[in-house]
């Protein structure tokens, strides 16, 4: 098993995003560990942690779109958007199921919805999360988050349990918050579970602690190989004389036809440059505002 590879995790509820990164460093011996998005303490799920040369990937996977499961609890606001905080509101007058079901169902799209104050935004230099806690006047964020799918999976008055796809940077607790408001009824984050990550499934991650034991962790089935972590790229082969002369910085014309070909008809911005040898990445390459093509990242490993 590589050294350079992602490992996919299932959180539990209760340890922060730092702890499981500090765990995999204690479990596995490996320093070099990263993450490609926390998860709040109060939430499950998949993280997905990059080890060695995969962490020049981490800004990219971290810019896949995610999925998630949201138990919502109706009738109750907290300065949080959550469990966590200090219940601001109740409220006992809680609308049918058919309105509740035609207004979650219907909110989607591209959304400007308010960032919780307790977030790690920041603002002039200082975390929201930050003046929240001081007590101070923090400004109010608005940002576009883009929720693809809502499915309401289980309805149980007063809770109600939704999948929500959405992008990078795309607040649950916002969305949930601002449901309960078109409700007029209030409502709150009770339960969050991250299901998948760039294309990745929890079902496929690892439980980690800080007693798992080593050998469980290197022998599990949840490590993806860097040469798979980000399959929907254009890959571009390379045989070992032009492989060498991209290592020492020099793109062959034939490739860089190639690699712009394929991106110009992909939706993403850049591509793998890959060894047909020994089938690892040799780079990433983009395409510059000018359309050239330009290397971004080189492979060590």
């Amino acid at each position: 098993m590589s050294m350079s590879a992602v490992l996919l995790v299932d959180k539990p509820s209760g340890p922060t995003s730092h702890d499981i990164v500090y765990w995999a460093r204690k479990v596995t011996g490996i320093k070099e560990i990263g993450h490609t998005g926390t998860l709040d303490p109060i939430a499950s799920g998949l993280m997905m942690l990059v080890i060695g040369e995969a962490t020049k990937l981490s800004q990219y996977l971290m810019d896949g779109d995610k999925e998630y499961e949201v138990l919502v609890e109706l009738g109750k606001t907290s300065n949080t958007y959550d469990r966590e905080g200090s219940i601001e509101t109740t409220n006992s007058d809680i609308p049918d199921f058919g309105i509740i079901k035609e207004t979650a169902l219907n909110f989607k799209g591209s959304l400007k919805l308010q960032v919780p104050a307790f977030s790690a935004v920041k603002v002039d230099g200082k975390t929201l999360m930050e003046r929240a806690r001081k007590n101070e006047d923090a400004p109010i964020v608005i940002r576009n988050m883009d929720f693809y799918e809502v499915e309401i999976l289980e309805f149980k008055c007063p809770l109600m349990r939704v999948r929500l796809k959405c992008n990078k940077g795309a607040y649950i607790r916002s969305w949930v918050h601002e449901l309960g408001q078109k409700l007029g009824c209030g409502a709150m984050v009770k339960e969050l579970r991250r299901t998948q990550n760039s294309g990745f499934h929890v079902q496929d991650a690892i439980v980690l602690s800080r007693h798992t034991p080593k050998e469980q962790v290197l022998n599990s089935s949840a490590w993806v190989p860097i040469e798979k972590s980000l399959l929907n790229w254009p890959r571009i082969l390379l045989n070992a004389e032009q492989e060498k002369r991209v290592r020492n910085g020099l793109i062959p014309s034939e490739i860089a036809v190639r690699a712009q070909n394929a991106i110009s008809q992909s939706p993403y911005n850049e591509a793998f440059l890959q060894s047909e040898v020994t089938q690892k990445l040799t780079c990433i390459v983009s395409l510059n505002s000018t359309q050239k093509l330009q290397l971004n990242r080189v492979f060590t490993y």
